[in-house]
C-alpha cells in the first residue's frame, strides 16, 4: 500500500496539536498537584490547631481540648477560641466586655485595636487569664482529653 501524500500532509498537521494537547494536559495536572498539596497542608495546620471546620452543627464539641493558652493567636475568633478550649462563647464576650452579635467574626487582633488601639496583645491576654480561671474553675470533661503540644 503506497502512502499518498496528502495522508503524510495530515499526519504532520496532527502532531503539533497532539504535542500542545499534552503539554496543557500536563500543566493542568501540576496545578491539580500543586492546589491539593497546599488544601491538605492548610487543612492539617488547622486541624493542628483543634478547631474543627467541618463539624456536623455548631454546638458540636471537639473530642479534644487545648489546655495550653499559649496557643491563642491574633487571626481567632472568640468563636474558636471558645470551641478550641471548651469555654462558653458568652463568658468569652462577657470578659472582654463586648457585644457577640457585632463582633463573633472579628479576629483578636481587630477587637484589640477596636478595645485597647495602644496595647498590643490586650485581647489574647485577657483571655488566657479568663480560660485559666474558667479552667481551673470547671474540670474538663471526662469524653474530652486534654491536648498538649
Amino acid at each position: 500500500m503506497e502512502e499518498k501524500p496528502e495522508d503524510s500532509i495530515v499526519l504532520k498537521s496532527r502532531e503539533p496539536t497532539r504535542i500542545w494537547i499534552i503539554i496543557l494536559l500536563a500543566i493542568g495536572a501540576g496545578m491539580v498537584i500543586l492546589f491539593g498539596l497546599r488544601s491538605l497542608h492548610s487543612y492539617r495546620r488547622i486541624h493542628e490547631a483543634g478547631v474543627r471546620p467541618f463539624a456536623l452543627h455548631p454546638d458540636r464539641r471537639s473530642p479534644h481540648v487545648a489546655t495550653d493558652v499559649e496557643e491563642l493567636r491574633p487571626w481567632m475568633t472568640v468563636p474558636q477560641v471558645a470551641k478550641m478550649y471548651a469555654v462558653p462563647e458568652d463568658y468569652l464576650f462577657q470578659v472582654l466586655n463586648i457585644s457577640p452579635a457585632e463582633n463573633r467574626h472579628k479576629s483578636l487582633q481587630i477587637i484589640n485595636r477596636e478595645i485597647k488601639p495602644g496595647v498590643k496583645g490586650y485581647v489574647i491576654e485577657k483571655l488566657k487569664q479568663a480560660i485559666l480561671q474558667f479552667q481551673r474553675e470547671h474540670s474538663l470533661p471526662e469524653h474530652a482529653p486534654a491536648i498538649t503540644p
